[in-house]
């Protein structure tokens, strides 16, 4: 064996996988009241499914932290708009 060879082969991290966890991680966090960060996650999950199997455990935490988050988000304005309504019957307004 030379001294150059490499016993195991190096695998990429996936930059996009990475960035898509990070961006879910910070929608989840509580910075997903803007809606960029899902929607980061979302894309930059696909793109990484996308380009192949380089950093697919961060795309898929990625994506399914950005989907629960638009989930969470979409959640909290209807019951938003709910108590508002509500609220706006009983003259509270």
């Amino acid at each position: 064996m030379a001294s150059g060879d490499v016993l195991f082969p190096r695998r990429e991290s996936g930059g996009l996988a990475v960035a898509s966890m990070v961006c879910g991680v910070l929608a989840v966090g509580g910075f997903g009241v803007f809606l960029a960060p899902q929607v980061a996650a979302i894309v930059l999950g696909h793109m990484a499914l996308a380009r192949g199997p380089g950093g697919r455990g961060p795309a898929i935490a990625g994506l399914v932290l950005g989907y629960a988050a638009l989930v969470l988000l979409v959640a909290g304005v209807a019951v938003a708009v709910y108590l508002w309504r509500a609220f706006a019957d009983m003259g509270m307004t």
